[in-house]
């Protein structure tokens, strides 16, 4: 029987399959983390690969399953030099965002995760699609196959670069060789073949491509994927050098048993990082957790929403101390 494709069922048919299979993903995630097999991955390796796994190997599964073919969905290797050239290209124009925004936001003084900070990030990420662009419209695959040694030697040396720099600084971990192959495995293919290979792939074929952008075909499998991809990522915010999620880190640090502040003062002054550590603050204070700070400031500097918690002596005890600093080769002194 043929497939109505492109009718309003085969598409509504097309966005449950996709809800199933994302449902499912999740559900096999959380029965693997109830055993807590997934938080022993990530104190061992810093992530976790039987994640990993899952989001990779359930939407192959599917497209197994439907007998689709699989070139629907990006999983071939024809033209693999041409993408290899391509992707090289992109990493190098991801330079552009990374140095310009971010670097331009710590110039600034500014944190990316408030308004001004993300706008400028955003608006340096505008600009590196606008050369990738650019750069699409020059690709010639003569020119990919011609590079494509140069290519390989370069991804070998980009994945080997994490790995050689430890063992040159002497802090060569496990978790540093995970993150490579987790950041290449899970991270590179895993994403893909999930958001842009099954998500956009069965998108567009019941929504179709016929929209052309610079020369290439696309639809809204192209934007729904994008969108996934950014929310997904949004409301999954993790430390990407050490394995965890930002939101679980958090309330670690917000509920651990003896939390030690050192230097109180001297960290990022942004609104948000303000506003986090207010929240540490409050949360600790009101549940009478054992809290040890130090810092350099007279009492009349510090925050007043933190001096006000600090200075309820039923619950707080100062100490003023006269300490040295040690400082290059010369001792200074300051209170604390």
């Amino acid at each position: 029987m043929m497939r109505e494709t492109g009718s309003m069922k085969y598409k509504f048919l097309a966005c449950a399959e996709i809800l199933i299979v994302y449902i499912v993903m999740r559900l096999l995630v959380q029965a693997i983390r109830s055993t807590g097999l997934l938080d022993a991955e990530v104190r061992l390796l810093g992530w976790s690969y039987i994640g990993g796994l899952f989001q990779m190997g359930v939407p192959l599964v599917v497209i197994w399953l439907s007998r689709r073919p699989w070139a629907d969905y990006g999983v071939t290797l024809a033209g693999w030099q041409n993408n290899l050239d391509i992707g090289i290209k992109a990493y190098l124009v991801s330079i552009i965002p990374l140095v310009i925004g971010i670097g331009g936001t710590m110039l600034l003084k500014l944190d990316y995760r408030t308004l001004p900070g993300g706008v400028l990030v955003a608006l340096t990420e505008i600009a590196g699609i606008a050369v990738m662009l650019w750069v699409l419209r020059r690709q010639s695959e003569e020119k990919a196959l011609a590079s494509v040694r140069s290519n390989v030697i370069t991804l070998v040396v980009l994945l080997l670069l994490p790995i050689l720099v430890g063992l040159a600084m002497r802090r060569l971990t496990l978790i540093v060789i995970s993150t490579v192959v987790w950041q290449f495995v899970f991270s590179g293919f895993g994403e893909e073949i999930f958001l842009r290979g099954y998500v956009q792939g069965r998108l567009n074929q019941a929504f179709g491509r016929p929209w052309a952008v610079f020369g290439v075909q696309c639809g809204p499998g192209l934007v729904i994927a994008s969108l996934l991809f950014g929310l997904l990522h949004a409301f999954n915010t993790y430390n990407p050098a050490a394995g965890v999620r930002y939101d679980k880190r958090f309330e670690e640090v917000k509920t651990a048993d003896l939390l030690v502040l050192d230097d109180l003062g001297t960290e990022s002054a942004t609104p948000w990082a303000r506003e986090k550590l207010y929240q540490i603050f409050n949360y600790r204070y009101n549940a009478r957790l054992a809290t040890v700070i130090t810092t350099a400031l007279r009492v009349d500097d510090i925050d007043p929403k933190l001096r006000a918690r600090m200075l309820d002596v039923t619950r707080c005890t100062f100490f003023t101390l006269e300490v040295p600093t040690y400082v290059g080769k010369r001792y200074r002194r300051r209170s604390r």
